[in-house]
């Protein structure tokens, strides 16, 4: 009877290290991420107006980078250069996940360029000092959320920026997310009655969806469904879309997410 449970003992150890043994193993051949630095300084620099980094695979097996997200609304072009090829982006916050992998031991260039500091906006004109954190996601065991801090001059329409005025209210739109309409409320303070008001619906890209609103409003507060439709009024696809309150020179900007 002893030794009956002995046998069982040593059986169970054997397992436990083999167990052990296989953990470690897999932990040595995970994928493992690096970087060449921790963050981007991206300025007008003669023709470029960009910053680079690389990334690395340090591992024996692929690696896959399933997203980069900006912690703000701006807008960056990436360009990934491999090898033997290239893949272009728009980073855009919230917006369809950038995704590409590394086999065994490789390297990418990554050049994040032209800051776009409000996508929804005109044609930019002019720069403007910014700071962002890129966050990048991955399978990889050691660091599976990476943040790179950015800072340098964007993009930006001058003509429209300026500082929020006092009484001059966006809400956040309820309910959010939203599924097929929303409402969005906002008020409109004395100093701006009889302003000529506009609500817009844009796509994270700056697309102009929808007009809601487009006429001279008297002081007071308002409440404007959007059913998840475009100008046209077909049914809009799931996703994240920015509103926009303009009275005069002044605006502000809310997101929602419509989901299907």
């Amino acid at each position: 009877m002893c030794a009956a449970k002995q046998t069982k003992s040593y059986d169970t150890i054997k397992r436990l290290i083999f167990i052990t043994a296989f953990c470690a193993q897999s932990l040595l051949i995970a994928q493992e991420i690096s970087f060449s630095k921790d963050s981007l300084y991206i300025i007008p620099i003669e023709f470029e107006h960009a910053d680079t980094i690389w990334i690395f695979n340090r591992s024996d097996k692929d690696l896959m980078v399933e997203d980069i997200r900006g912690s703000n609304i701006f807008l960056y072009r990436l360009t990934v250069n491999f090898s033997d090829s290239s893949n272009y982006y728009y980073v855009v916050f919230d917006a369809q996940p950038i995704t590409f992998s590394l086999t065994a031991q490789d390297s990418a260039q990554l050049i994040f360029s032209d800051p776009d500091l409000c996508p929804i906006c005109a044609s930019p004109t002019g720069l403007h000092p910014f700071t962002d954190t890129l966050t990048f996601y991955s399978n990889s065991i050691t660091n599976p959320k990476y943040d790179i801090f950015v800072s340098g001059d964007g993009w930006v329409n001058v003509e429209t920026e300026s500082e929020p005025i006092p009484n001059y209210n966006l809400s956040l739109n309820y309910p959010n997310p939203f599924n097929p309409s929303t409402f969005i409320n906002y008020s409109i303070p004395p100093e701006f009655s009889g302003e000529f008001v506009e609500l817009n619906i844009y796509s994270i890209t700056g697309e102009l969806i929808a007009t809601l609103v487009n006429e001279e409003l008297v002081a007071g507060n308002y409440k404007t469904l959007w059913n998840g439709t475009n100008s046209e009024g077909k049914s809009v696809s799931s996703g994240v879309y920015i509103y926009q309150l303009k009275a005069g020179a002044h605006f502000v900007s809310g997101k929602m997410n419509l989901v299907r």
